[in-house]
């Protein structure tokens, strides 16, 4: 998603995300967006492209009580499959119990769940096995200086081996190097994301690259 601003020109949701939230449009946005998102996927795999799960990012505004049941609500009437689709948040949506009782409710209806950007908030490793995720994505802080920095070697290793422990799927985000990728690859990461795979694209240019891993 991107602001496309008549002075600034386009703006990527860092820009504009926070604004959002303190004026309330975030809701809203939120809305939109999943709908255009799963109307879309559905659209292309009618049409025979290859399924894969659909991530979408809360913000700690929308996390609010009766969330679950309207999120549930929204699939049904897309008809989107729940199995399909994978909720972000970040580690300081569950630092309110409300938040923390909205996400249990959501992992019961059967919602996939990933913590987004681990590893700069207040949560720890010991705090997982309490939260109903099943994916942990490695902050891009800890990536970009790898393999040069010993100290977040040593850090995002930690993180592979004991969120492995606990059950949970590894991603490294902001990969951007053959030697990141090599090391994450040899490390056991599950999954791969950042620009040296793919920069965020629009949808006609992601409908071209699901056609050719067709």
């Amino acid at each position: 998603m991107r602001w496309q601003d008549p002075e600034k020109g386009i703006l990527p949701p860092s820009g504009f995300i926070t604004i959002a939230e303190e004026t309330g449009l975030i809701s809203g946005i939120g809305d939109q967006v999943f709908k255009i998102a799963c109307s879309q996927c559905i659209e292309w795999w009618n049409n025979g492209l290859p399924r894969f799960v659909l991530a979408v990012n809360l913000s700690v505004i929308e996390l609010q009580q009766g969330y679950a049941e309207k999120l549930l609500d929204n699939l049904n009437q897309i008809q989107f499959p729940i199995e399909w689709l994978e909720l972000e948040i970040t580690e300081s949506m569950i630092m309110d119990d409300a938040n923390r009782d909205e996400l249990k409710k959501l992992h019961e209806f059967g919602f996939k769940i990933a913590m987004d950007d681990f590893g700069t908030g207040h949560s720890s490793l010991a705090q997982l096995k309490h939260l109903p995720i099943s994916k942990l994505k490695i902050d891009r802080s800890f990536v970009k200086d790898i393999p040069e920095d010993e100290n977040d070697m040593i850090v995002a290793q930690t993180i592979i081996t004991m969120g492995h422990s606990l059950g949970l799927k590894i991603v490294a985000e902001g990969v951007e190097t053959e030697a990141q990728k090599d090391f994450f690859i040899e490390k056991g990461s599950d999954f791969l994301q950042g620009f040296l795979l793919s920069k965020p694209l629009a949808m006609k240019d992601m409908e071209k690259l699901l056609i050719k891993r067709k």
